[in-house]
């Protein structure tokens, strides 16, 4: 069965036009480390025999003790199912200089720094980067950026910096992400769903992500679903010059360490002709620093719309001859003087879930469903960024979107399984018979080892104001056994799916989901749990398209299985790709896979959700053991090489179980 491919990790693909472009040459070649010669010392003397435009896939986990001198365009990358680490004091560094008009590209994907930096730097030409799925702790490797593309000539630069976790461990002159440019240069691009982390415990360290280029132009910056927290003198600096834009949507900046002269967004320009700085700031939360947002320079213009500003100790906005509009904010407990108040904006609590701890929102927050959601809506499409906040999951829960960077609705919860009795007892969803849940089995759940796992195919039953878990055969699982259950909010994404005359096909056994969020929405990530009306003992899998060009369909996955009986129903999730929601790909066959994701390694309090593509015809769970996030197929079966699984990753209720278990099992 053809079935689409949606890879958000790990490979790049580099197209032999680009990479011909970027050479000079008609070919290029990829190369393993270790491998055959060239490659059989050195990862250096690897590169070194590599020519313009080539890869090369690095096939071992190391440790890498080799600080990495690149002079070439190529694309350095970790092998599918592999996690390169560079020993501390080691890190990665291209620098080139091809000529002017001369396009080059080069792309780092998929290693862990323990303490080191990885830039790419660039004097002359046009140059496309992308810095993707990096691990990075920045100490006392270099003063400079975790992660850095620099450029010193008249050209442009496009760069697209995603997915990575940066973790800054000195108190002075360490940045998080930076982007400059020199005099007379443009750069472009995005940073998008990033995680940095200011992690001294004496002064702050820098900045957290910073685009500069006081003589050069930014035509175009979007910098969204990123979340820059810790200890830091500015949360993001954007200081261009010419006729610049910036976008930043469904970002939190949060500083824990309050104290004078930090600011959470800062956007400067200099005076000078033709100079001008479309700021468009919407649906952030600002909290803990000095000065919120400060604005510098008279060209500097745009919108504050739909932010969240509080415990800012200064100002929650303060424009130095800016002129940004400021519309439907939320302020709270900011210092200096009572702010003017935009149309829809309002002086209240919103009711984080612990202070500057926890900042997601809980039940009765007056930012749910305050936001101008009808001009977020338009911002996101122009820009075609998906509908997502700054946890990676849905923007919009209905018709409406909460003020700040995270929006309220979803919940999560643990289920054990009981002897002789499948209730969820939970105020989440006791008498919630509208609610959709999503169910995966757990063995290693919130840091503990479950008692025994559930080997049978399971559902949702829905009895008495109760749902239950119980298995497709009829019977109950093991006690003791545990799930994670997902209760996501109601609103597009979220639908109950019953099979009928009209979509199903009998060979193959398929049923068509007509929904008008998912309909033509080829790059959504999907989960999608069975209800016991009536049971449905077979294993199933998700796809896009095949017989069905515009839909998303159920397919059975064991041999032979007939149609779908009529009246069955599956609770059906979806969303836009996300560093939280994404497809992973099996590198390797066997009985298990271990994700490799920044946000899932070393993390045994990770909440994750997966359900099957359409290759692997076994009941699976989530298991957490030497530092990764497995799947495993439950009857011990083998999944192929490439068997998708679509994930998605919970943030907020990682983020309690952090708090919940801070002494658990030595996890601190």
């Amino acid at each position: 069965m053809h079935v689409f491919s949606h890879d958000f990790l790990i490979t790049i693909a580099v197209s032999t036009a680009a990479l011909a472009t970027s050479s000079g040459v008609s070919a290029a070649t990829t190369r393993s480390w270790p491998g055959a010669a060239p490659c059989d010392t050195s990862l250096q003397a690897c590169v070194n025999a590599s020519a313009n435009g080539d890869t090369v896939q690095v096939q071992t986990n190391g440790p890498i003790a080799e600080d990495l001198q690149i002079s070439k365009p190529l694309n350095l990358l970790a092998r599918p199912g592999y996690r390169p680490v560079f020993a501390a004091g080691n890190g990665l560094t291209v620098g080139y200089s091809p000529g002017s008009g001369v396009a080059w590209n080069t792309s780092i994907d998929g290693f862990t720094l323990l303490d080191g930096s990885v830039a790419v730097r660039g004097g002359s030409g046009d140059l496309t980067v992308t810095l993707r799925n990096l691990d990075v702790s920045h100490a006392a490797y270099a003063s400079g950026a975790a992660l850095e593309v620099s450029y010193s000539g008249t050209g442009s630069v496009h760069y697209v910096i995603e997915r990575n976790r940066v973790r800054l461990n000195a108190t002075s002159q360490v940045q998080g992400i930076v982007v400059s440019a020199g005099t007379g240069g443009t750069f472009s691009g995005s940073v998008h769903d990033n995680r940095i982390e200011g992690n001294s415990a004496g002064g702050p360290s820098d900045v957290g992500l910073e685009i500069y280029g006081t003589a050069a132009t930014a035509p175009s910056a979007l910098i969204y679903s990123n979340q820059v927290s810790g200890n830091l003198y500015v949360g993001c600096l954007v200081y261009v010059a010419g006729a610049s834009s910036v976008l930043l949507a469904d970002n939190l900046f949060r500083m824990r360490n309050p104290g004078p002269g930090t600011f959470g967004i800062q956007l400067a320009q200099s005076a000078g002709a033709g100079n001008s700085l479309d700021a468009q700031v919407f649906n952030n939360t600002i909290v803990g620093w000095s000065y919120g947002v400060f604005g510098n320079g008279a060209s500097v213009g745009g919108r504050l719309y739909n932010n969240l500003y509080a415990y800012n100790t200064s100002q929650a906005i303060a424009q130095q001859d800016s002129t940004m509009t400021e519309k439907f904010s939320l302020f709270f407990a900011n210092g200096g003087p009572a702010p003017t108040l935009g149309t829809g904006s309002m002086i209240a609590d919103p009711k984080f879930a612990r202070g500057l701890d926890d900042v997601h929102l809980t039940a009765g927050s007056p930012a749910v469903d305050a936001a101008d959601s009808a001009d977020l809506g338009v911002l996101l499409a122009n820009a075609s960024i998906g509908q997502i906040d700054a946890d990676g999951l849905r923007r919009f829960k209905g018709a409406l979107a909460d003020i700040g960077a995270f929006e309220y609705g979803d919940g999560a919860l643990i289920e054990f399984a009981k002897t002789n009795d499948s209730t969820i007892d939970n105020p989440l969803l006791n008498g919630n018979s509208a609610a959709l849940p999503q169910l995966t089995q757990n063995k290693t759940p919130d840091t503990y080892i479950a008692a025994v796992y559930d080997p049978g195919l399971t559902s949702l039953s829905y009895f008495a104001g109760h749902f239950g878990v119980v298995d497709e055969d009829g019977t109950l699982p093991p006690a003791g056994s545990a799930f994670n259950v997902f209760a996501p909010a109601l609103g597009g994404g979220a639908l109950l799916h019953t099979t009928s005359g009209s979509n199903v096909s009998a060979a193959p056994a398929l049923t068509r989901i007509d929904d008008p969020y998912l309909d033509g929405r080829d790059a959504a990530i999907v989960l999608v749990t069975p209800r016991v009306t009536p049971y449905f003992n077979h294993p199933f899998g998700v796809a896009y398209g095949f017989l069905f060009a515009t839909n998303w369909f159920i397919s059975q996955l064991d041999a032979g299985a007939s149609a779908f009986p009529t009246g069955v129903q599956f609770d059906v999730y979806a969303q836009d790709p996300s560093l939280d929601a994404f497809v992973w790909n099996a590198p390797f066959a066997g009985p298990s896979t271990a994700i490799d994701h920044v946000l899932l390694n070393g993390e045994p309090c990770a909440r994750l959700y997966v359900t099957n593509g359409t290759s692997d015809p076994h009941p699976t769970a989530v298991t957490y053991a030497a530092q990764r996030w497995m799947i495993v197929n439950l009857d011990g079966g083998n999944m192929p090489v490439g068997a998708e699984f679509y994930v998605v990753i919970d943030e907020a209720a990682t983020q309690f179980c952090r708090y919940d278990h801070l002494f658990h099992n030595g996890f601190d």
